[in-house]
């Protein structure tokens, strides 16, 4: 009968790994823990044999991997806490000899794990094999030795991946001459592009709705309906129950009050006879101001015009510009889908006539409305000059009033364009995917 050592690791001179590790071995002369203490001492254990075993093969150390494995501590197929196969992260670190170990001890070669990479400014996890990571990094040399260890190149990942499209994705030419033409995964690799676009959409949509929702019911209400039923509440409220109820509990001040107001009456009626003659005679000297003060607004009108007079020109030059733009766009969109027409898509990609049409989209959405709202847009500035040249301060308080109804104006528009960005990247997507299934290995 086997005792009970028997199932702890065996910690030898040559492993390196406990002697790493700083969690505490077992003694028996410590008291028996607790079956919970026990049971979190074991997964700290485990988790720091997990981390050691990939540093180990991070730094590409094959015979202290193996001496892990072959003393049972891992199994070549265990993951790390970022979910990352021992077998994908020897293929990123391009370590040819370890991908050889470890298949040789058992890993699975086909087996998903966690890979991260960068999508749209931000990293992202997806489900890869060994050979698919090897693919999508171009390392040629792991890809022959995959294949030569029997790894499966026409595996579908979960998003629609598969080796060929990937290596041909990523530029990497070699890789998709050495790999075998492969069709499959085109709806799969469709419909994760169209669910990201679809909920990009919505997000834009509801931030308009949003926005539409304060400007149109939460303000129009809170003017029309909260503040009014506040006032119609409290006022009566106030008149016919506080204000009452207040005189009365202080009513006995009621005739010392009026005995005061009598009293000052003569006084208070003595200095409002001479407030009124100091505001005649501070009247008559703003009347006298009067032609001054026009006269100035009068001097200060032609650098006024002057100042709207270039803005007009300028604004128009903007435009002429921006419209000869779209037209030279359209000229290049129509050159290009010829030259793919007469390549028969192969000289030319569907990057390029895609990369065409989003530029006259974009001329047309985005630069001519910004060089034809250079008017809307410039006009701001301009109209705080005009308006500080004639009103002064109370001409700057008008124009940035002004200025926020036309911030929102010239919101929309752009989140319009990118609802359509949205749309033209789902629909590529499509296209491009029946070009891949006409040929497999379109870069």
């Amino acid at each position: 009968m086997e005792s009970a050592n028997t199932d702890k690791p065996n910690i030898s001179g040559d492993n390196k790994l406990l002697e790493d590790s700083d969690v505490p071995v077992d003694s028996n002369d410590e008291p028996a823990e607790s079956s919970h203490l026990a049971a979190e001492r074991s997964d700290a254990n485990d988790q720091e044999i997990v981390a050691n075993f990939f540093h180990y093969i991070a730094e590409k150390q094959v015979d202290v991997v193996s001496n892990i494995i072959a003393n049972g501590f891992v199994s070549p197929d265990t993951p790390n806490d970022r979910g990352e196969t021992p077998l994908i992260t020897a293929v990123s670190n391009n370590d040819a000899a370890m991908v050889r170990l470890l298949v040789s001890l058992g890993a699975t070669i086909d087996g998903y794990g966690s890979y991260s990479h960068v999508e749209e400014d931000h990293w992202t996890k997806v489900q890869r094999t060994p050979l698919q990571v090897a693919a999508t990094e171009g390392k040629l040399g792991i890809v022959r030795i995959l294949r030569e260890l029997g790894a499966d190149d026409s595996l579908i990942a979960p998003d629609g991946a598969m080796a060929l499209r990937l290596a041909a994705e990523n530029g990497h030419r070699e890789v998709v001459d050495l790999l075998p033409t492969r069709r499959g995964g085109a709806w799969k690799r469709w419909k994760v592009t169209h669910e990201k676009q679809m909920r990009r959409l919505r997000g834009i949509l509801e931030k308009i709705g949003s926005v539409f929702k304060f400007l149109f019911w939460t303000v129009p209400k809170f003017l029309l309906w909260t503040v009014p039923k506040h006032i119609i509440t409290t006022v009566p409220k106030a008149i016919f129950v506080t204000m009452p109820k207040e005189i009365w509990q202080r009513r006995h001040k009621v005739a010392p009050w009026c005995k005061r107001q009598i009293t000052k009456f003569p006084s208070r009626v003595k200095k409002a006879a001479k407030l009124a003659g100091e505001g005649m005679k501070g009247a008559g000297k703003a009347i006298q101001k009067v032609p001054g003060k026009i006269w100035q607004i009068l001097k200060r009108i032609p650098g006024a015009l002057w100042t709207i007079i270039s803005w007009i020109g300028e604004g128009l030059g903007k435009v002429g510009t921006a419209a000869f733009n779209i037209l030279k766009r359209v000229a290049s969109l129509i050159h290009t889908t010829i030259q793919a027409v007469v390549g028969f898509f192969r000289a030319i990609t569907l990057q390029d006539i895609a990369n065409g049409f989003r530029a006259i989209l974009r001329a047309i959405f985005i630069d001519f409305p910004k060089a034809a709202a250079y008017f809307a847009t410039t006009f701001g500035k301009t109209s705080l000059k005009v308006l500080g040249y004639v009103l002064g301060s109370f001409g700057k308080a008008i124009f940035y009033a002004f200025a926020l109804v036309f911030l929102l104006l010239r919101w929309l528009p752009t989140k319009i364009w990118q609802m359509l960005v949205a749309c033209g990247v789902s629909i590529g997507k499509g296209v491009e995917e029946l070009l891949v299934w006409i040929n497999p290995k379109r870069m």
